[in-house]
């Protein structure tokens, strides 16, 4: 027999209904990103293509990820798909602690050269 999960409380409903804004905002993104100028690429087709492209972009680790969510209203049996647009992201998430770290090894190696 399956579990059925049910929002019951409160505080369940409001994290569903956050959950939903968050991806609905992905969703904005997501297409966004099919205008979204570049150096390399600055017109419409070349910017799809790249994004489309299963090499350089990420347009379906985006799409699993964000659309699951909002077509089964945030279903538990669909919640893993969320880690699809982590995994592909997780670079993005590293550069403020690379960013930090580069600052803190400079001024270290620094000291030692002085």
């Amino acid at each position: 027999m399956e579990k059925v999960y049910s929002v019951t409380t409160k505080g369940q409903r409001t994290m569903v209904a956050i959950e939903t804004v968050i991806d609905i905002i992905y969703v904005v993104e997501i297409l966004l990103c099919f205008v979204k100028k570049t150096r390399a690429f600055r017109e419409f087709s070349p910017i799809a293509y790249n994004y489309l492209s299963p090499f350089s972009g990420t347009f379906l680790f985006d799409f699993i990820g964000t659309v699951p969510g909002l077509v089964f209203a945030q279903s538990y049996q669909f919640y893993f798909f969320k880690l699809f647009r982590c995994l592909v992201h997780i670079g993005m998430l590293m550069q403020p602690l690379d960013m930090i770290m580069r600052i803190i090894l400079q001024k270290k190696s620094k000291k030692k050269t002085k």
